[in-house]
């Protein structure tokens, strides 16, 4: 239904508005751009760009994780804990690891390289210690959303290490789902 109805809104677009549509914005998933294209509504020689919604980019760092979670419930992990809990993969923290990877989707666009470095960075930032700070991928300079960035840069000394950070056990669980949504 959804890839009659796209093809529907293209089709008739030139005739009530005069506009030929050449980016199609979609949620990733569907199968509607390519009945879009397939219907050449504008002729063989319009090409039709795609463009994925962020929004819908950023909810897969939630839906993989979650999956994660669902196939670990109740399994302890290599360090004897499970996957949730206190210093855990909490709900709380799926949705900060979210809205981050919609943030260096965003800031990146266009550069690939820069993107999958912030994406990383945002996993290796929340397993950060005192004693091993893990900041090599967060985004450097005064404007940087990590702290412990902006003191190295202006010399202040306002970042605090986190209270539970991520165990090197759950990293390595979650890092997959890092690398394949920053993948190239």
């Amino acid at each position: 239904m959804e890839a009659q109805g796209a093809v529907m809104l293209f089709r008739r677009s030139q005739n009530l508005s005069g506009l030929q549509y050449t980016t199609f914005v979609g949620d990733g998933d569907s199968s509607a751009y390519g009945s879009v294209v397939d219907s050449h509504p504008y002729g063989p020689a319009i090409i039709i760009q795609k463009e994925d919604c962020v929004g819908h980019i950023q909810g897969r760092m939630e839906k993989h994780l979650k999956r994660l979670v669902d196939q670990n419930k109740g399994k302890k992990l290599a360090d004897g804990k499970q996957m949730t809990g206190k210093g855990r993969l909490t709900n709380k923290l799926i949705n900060s690891f979210q809205v981050f990877y919609g943030m260096a989707i965003r800031k990146n666009k266009g550069d690939a390289l820069a993107m999958q470095k912030h994406v990383m960075a945002i996993l290796y930032h929340y397993s950060s210690t005192k004693e091993e700070p893990q900041h090599h991928f967060c985004p450097e300079g005064e404007s940087s959303w990590c702290k412990w960035q902006v003191d190295k840069v202006s010399g202040t000394r306002n970042y605090l290490p986190l209270k539970n950070p991520l165990s090197p056990v759950l990293v390595e669980m979650i890092k997959p789902v890092f690398d394949e949504l920053s993948s190239l």
